[in-house]
C-alpha cells in the first residue's frame, strides 16, 4: 500500500483522487490521504472553485479522523453546517465500493452525527465490520492489516453492544481466534487488553474463557523471552478478567511479581549499580503485597536489603539545544522574555508571576488526553529519590489530573534559564536588587505585614516575615551581583537557600491562619498534629492559580524536587546549591508572597 495517493509534487483532480482512493485504500486508519485532498483543495482555492473547496475540506477532515474502539479519537473541525456534512458523507458512503473506504465514511457519519439514518447505518456497518473480522486470516500478514483488524474488531464489539444488534455473533467471531491463540502475538496482546478493559460488558463465563487464554498467552510469551513490562500488561489483563469471572486475581499479581523480579535479577547480574534494578524489585514487592504472599514478600525484602547499597545514582545533563527554525524562534523568545519583564513602567516581580512567560504551564504539560503511552505512564509512576529509595507518583485519581512529570521538568528548565537571565539583567540595570525586592515584599505582599509575635522578648513584639528573611536575601543578592558582574564567578548559595526554603512551610501555615484555613488535624492515633505541606497546598486553590500552586507542589514536595525535605535532612550535595536553583527559590518566594493578592495597578 502506498502511504499517499499522489507523489510529492503531484496534484490531481477530485475525480482522480476518488478513483485512486477506491483502488489503494487497505487501512481504516494511519494513512496520509488527507494531505492529498488538501493539495487538490489548495489548487481549487486558487481557481476560485468554492463549492469544490468545501467538498474537499470535508474529505480532508474525514480522512484526518482516527477511528478506534467505536469512537473518533480527536475532535473534527468540519467548518460547514452539520447537516450538509452529514448529507455529503452519506452520499460518499453509498457510492463507495472499496469496503474499507465505505466503512470509513459510514463510521465517521455514525460517530459524528445522530439522526434518522443512525439505526439503519449502524446495522449496515456492523455487517461490514463483521465481514472484515471474519476474513482476517486472508487479510493478515503485516502491521497495517493487524492494525485495521484491531480497529475494526474493537469498533464492531462496542457498536454492536451499543445498538444491541448481532452483539453475540460479533463476540463469538472475535473470541474464536483469540481463545484458540491464532492471532499474531502483538494482536493477541492488544485484543486481550481491550477485552479486559471491557470486562463489565462480558458475562462471567466469557471472562473465564479469556482468563484461560491469558494464562496460555502469558506462558507462551514468558518462554519466548518477552520483557517484564510486556508480561506485566498480560498479567493486568488477566487480573481484570479473573476478577470479573469470580476467580482469584491474586494469582496474577504473584505472576506479575515473579516476572518483574526475574527481570530485576537479570539486570542485577549485568548492571548491579543500576537504580533500575531497585525500581524493579520495588515493583515486584508491590505485586506480592497485592497477592498477599508473605513468603514472596519476605524474599524480595531480603533481596532489596542485600543489593540496595550497590546502587550508584547517575547524573544526567540534558542538552536543551533545539536546531533549525524552531531553535531560532525559541532562542529569540528566550532573549525577549527578560526584556519584557524588565520593560520600563512596571513591576518585574509581578510580571514574573502574571505575564504567562515564566511559570511552567500545567495545562501544556499534561499533553493531549488519551495520548499518553503505557510506557510514559510507567515513567510517571516511578521515581528514585536522592536516598536510593523507590517511591511512587501520580497513583490516585486526583494526582492523575496533574501534568506529565517529564514535560513539566522540561518546561521548568526553560523557567530557570529565563529567571537566571532576567535576574542578571535586572541586577545590572538596578531593577532587581535586594532593596527593590524587599520594597516589593513590604509594600505589595502580605509578607510585609507584622503578623508574627516574639513572645520570648522581654516585651512582646510583632515582626514580619520580611524581617525574618532579609538576612538571607541580602546575602543572596550580594552573591548574585558578583555573578552578574563576573561571569566566571561561582556564587555561594547554600546559606541563603537553606535559610529561605526551611521557612516556606511555616509561611504557608501563617497564611492559612490569616485566611481562616485549618493548619492542624487529628492524626491516626487521635492526637492533634500539624498538617503536612501537601495538605496545606491542597486547600489554597482559592488563593492562587493552577500554575502557581503546582510550582509550589513540584519544588517543595515529593511530587517533584522535594527541596524542603532534602534541605532539612541534609540530602543535597554542594553542587545542588547553584544560581539556577536559587532563581527557582526566589520564584517560589514570590508565589507565596502573592497568595490571595493581585496588583492594584498595571504591571
Amino acid at each position: 500500500m502506498r502511504p499517499a495517493l499522489t507523489a510529492k509534487e503531484e496534484v490531481v483532480d477530485f475525480d482522480e483522487l476518488k478513483r485512486r482512493l477506491e483502488s489503494e485504500a487497505r487501512q481504516l486508519n494511519r494513512t496520509h490521504y488527507a494531505a492529498d485532498f488538501y493539495k487538490t483543495q489548495q489548487a481549487a482555492e486558487q481557481l476560485g472553485q468554492h463549492e469544490l473547496v468545501a467538498m474537499l475540506n470535508i474529505e480532508r477532515q474525514c480522512h484526518l479522523a482516527y477511528i478506534n474502539e467505536g469512537q473518533i479519537q480527536h475532535p473534527v473541525n468540519w467548518d460547514a453546517p452539520e447537516n450538509e456534512v452529514c448529507s455529503y458523507l452519506l452520499g460518499r458512503y453509498e457510492e463507495a465500493v472499496n469496503p474499507v473506504v465505505k466503512l470509513r465514511y459510514g463510521l465517521v457519519v455514525l460517530l459524528s452525527f445522530k439522526g434518522r439514518h443512525t439505526g439503519k447505518l449502524a446495522k449496515e456497518l456492523i455487517y461490514t465490520l463483521l465481514a472484515i473480522v471474519n476474513s482476517w486470516q486472508e487479510q493478515m500478514g503485516d502491521d497495517e492489516s493487524e492494525t485495521t483488524y484491531h480497529d475494526c474488531a474493537t469498533s464492531a464489539f462496542l457498536i454492536s453492544q451499543q445498538y444491541k444488534y448481532k452483539a453475540e455473533e460479533v463476540r463469538l467471531a472475535l473470541f474464536a481466534p483469540l481463545v484458540a491463540g491464532k492471532l499474531p502475538d502483538s494482536l493477541q496482546h492488544w485484543m486481550l487488553r481491550f477485552f479486559a478493559e471491557q470486562a463489565r460488558k462480558l458475562t462471567r463465563e466469557a471472562c473465564a474463557e479469556l482468563d484461560t487464554a491469558c494464562v496460555l498467552f502469558h506462558e507462551k510469551s514468558r518462554v519466548k523471552g518477552d520483557n517484564a513490562f510486556s508480561l506485566g500488561m498480560i498479567c493486568d489483563a488477566g487480573a481484570a478478567l479473573a476478577g470479573r469471572a469470580s476467580a482469584q486475581p491474586q494469582e496474577w499479581f504473584a505472576r506479575k511479581g515473579d516476572d518483574i523480579k526475574a527481570e530485576g535479577i537479570k539486570r542485577l547480574e549485568k548492571e548491579p549499580e543500576s537504580f533500575i534494578v531497585q525500581t524493579l524489585f520495588d515493583d515486584a514487592l508491590k505485586e506480592y503485597r497485592r497477592a498477599g504472599d508473605a513468603q514472596r514478600i519476605a524474599e524480595i525484602g531480603a533481596l532489596i536489603s542485600k543489593t540496595k547499597h550497590l546502587v550508584r545514582m547517575p547524573r544526567v545533563r540534558l542538552d536543551k539545544t533545539i536546531d533549525g527554525d524552531v531553535g531560532k524562534m525559541t532562542t529569540a523568545y528566550m532573549q525577549a522574555v527578560p526584556k519584557m519583564l524588565l520593560a520600563e513602567g512596571g513591576n518585574p516581580f509581578w510580571r514574573m508571576l502574571l505575564s504567562g512567560h515564566v511559570l511552567p504551564s500545567v495545562a501544556a504539560s499534561r499533553g493531549r488526553k488519551g495520548m499518553v503511552t503505557d510506557f510514559s505512564q510507567f515513567m510517571r509512576k516511578v521515581n528514585f529519590d536522592i536516598n536510593r529509595n523507590v517511591s511512587t507518583r501520580h497513583t490516585g485519581a486526583k494526582a492523575q489530573e496533574g501534568p506529565d512529570l517529564f514535560n513539566y521538568s522540561w518546561s521548568l528548565a526553560f523557567t530557570k534559564a529565563k529567571m537566571r537571565e532576567t535576574i542578571r539583567q535586572g541586577i545590572l540595570s538596578g531593577q532587581i536588587t535586594y532593596d527593590t525586592l524587599v520594597e516589593h515584599l513590604n509594600t505589595e505582599t502580605w509578607l510585609g505585614q507584622k503578623t508574627l509575635v516574639d513572645s520570648q522578648a522581654e516585651e512582646e513584639q510583632q515582626y514580619s516575615w520580611v524581617e525574618l528573611i532579609s538576612p538571607a536575601l541580602r546575602y543572596c543578592f550580594a552573591e548574585l551581583t558578583k555573578k552578574a558582574e563576573q561571569e566566571e564567578y561561582q556564587p555561594e548559595m547554600m546559606l541563603c537557600m537553606d535559610s529561605l526554603v526551611l521557612k516556606f512551610e511555616q509561611m504557608l501555615r501563617d497564611f492559612c491562619r490569616q485566611v481562616d484555613l485549618p493548619t492542624n488535624e487529628l492524626g491516626r492515633d487521635g492526637d492533634m498534629r500539624e498538617k503536612y505541606i501537601e495538605d496545606l497546598l491542597d486547600q489554597l486553590g482559592e488563593y492562587a492559580d493552577e500554575d502557581s500552586l503546582y510550582m509550589l507542589r513540584f519544588v517543595l514536595t515529593k511530587t517533584g524536587w522535594n527541596l524542603r525535605n532534602n534541605i532539612a535532612h541534609a540530602f543535597l550535595s554542594p553542587s545542588a546549591y547553584n544560581a539556577d536553583a536559587m532563581s527557582v527559590v526566589l520564584l517560589v518566594l514570590l508565589i507565596i508572597a502573592s497568595l490571595g493578592l493581585r496588583p492594584d495597578k498595571p504591571i
